[in-house]
């Protein structure tokens, strides 16, 4: 009988608590004021400018990439790109890099000096 009695009163009281442990506010704590939601276009073009710098002219794709397609020099390491034979990666690295990121804050930035000034 005592143990009914304790396992009933230790139910409802994790009942109670569960209950009353959480409310509306609770989702407001996890609100980062350091990561807006909405930038103007003056801050996203400095970074579209970089991204889309550093993706052209960067040491990769300029320098290492283009000296080893004309064969100013050879490596021995990763020596698919000398030999012409292409690793998927990088490819796929300068697509995802290119486009997926530079070319969508520049397509934010016509969007938002489209938008009707307040």
């Amino acid at each position: 009988m005592k143990r009914n009695t304790l396992l009933t009163a230790t139910v409802l009281l994790g009942a109670a608590l569960a209950t009353s442990a959480c409310d509306e506010g609770l989702a407001d704590i996890n609100e980062n004021p350091n990561a807006p939601k909405d930038v103007p276009a003056q801050v996203i073009l400095p970074q579209a400018i970089q991204g889309t710098v550093e993706e052209i002219y960067g040491n990769w794709f300029n320098l290492e990439f283009t000296g080893l397609f004309a064969q100013h020099w050879a490596k021995i390491q990763y020596v698919e790109e000398d030999q012409y034979d292409l690793r998927p990666a990088s490819i796929s690295n300068w697509w995802e890099d290119l486009y997926a990121r530079d070319l969508k804050d520049w397509q934010l930035i016509i969007e938002k000096g489209q938008e009707p000034r307040s």
